[in-house]
């Protein structure tokens, strides 16, 4: 009896976790650019501020340190009429990810360190995860190359991908994507799947 109480139990939180991680909206790139720069994430139970200390120790966890944040601040946006007063907080931090995008044709295929801008906002129940910018480093270059984000570079006029860049949409979805999820599952205390 007891087998079947700790199976029932284990089922239902599995599909608990199911639930919560499919109801993320996703980030997608296409020859217009991202469908959207943020995504709202709700989080039941949670006030702002446990959501903001979460955030932080997220951000030092994946990139060593707190160093990546550019700044932590009161939006002066005023969350809704009945609680006139409280603000909502953001945090904007720079990340980088290592080999995330990849393009080229047979020896010219390179892969190049993504650079982003994430702006998180918090609420009550909730954080908006915001992609404020999107480059990737040349090594050699001393300057960065931006990725457009309302209008894709890796397209034809037509909507068809340029050749050598077939996989680079995909790259940024998945980027973002994942970037999100990975801080919903710590924000959840759900178990955090290796993908760094």
């Amino acid at each position: 009896m007891k087998s079947i109480s700790l199976i029932s139990t284990f089922l239902i939180s599995l599909i608990i976790f199911s639930q919560n991680n499919n109801q993320i909206k996703q980030f997608s790139f296409t020859s217009e650019g991202l469908n959207t720069n943020e995504i709202e994430v709700k989080m039941k139970g949670m006030d702002k501020e446990d959501l903001i200390e979460k955030a932080k120790k997220w951000i030092k966890e994946k990139y060593g340190n707190l160093d990546v944040i550019n700044k932590q601040i009161d939006t002066g946006k005023e969350t809704d009429e009945v609680e006139k007063g409280k603000k909502d907080k953001k945090i904007n931090f720079d990340g980088f990810t290592d080999n995330a995008i990849c393009f080229g044709l047979n020896s010219d295929y390179s892969c190049f360190d993504a650079i982003y801008e994430i702006e998180l906002e918090f609420d009550d129940d909730e954080y908006i995860f915001i992609i404020d910018k999107l480059e990737y480093e040349i090594p050699g270059n001393k300057k960065d190359q931006k990725i457009k984000l309302n209008k894709s570079d890796f397209h034809y006029k037509d909507g068809d991908l340029i050749v050598g860049y077939e996989k680079v949409p995909t790259q940024i979805e998945n980027l973002f994507n994942n970037l999100n999820k990975s801080l919903f599952n710590y924000l959840s205390d759900f178990e955090q799947e290796t993908e760094w």
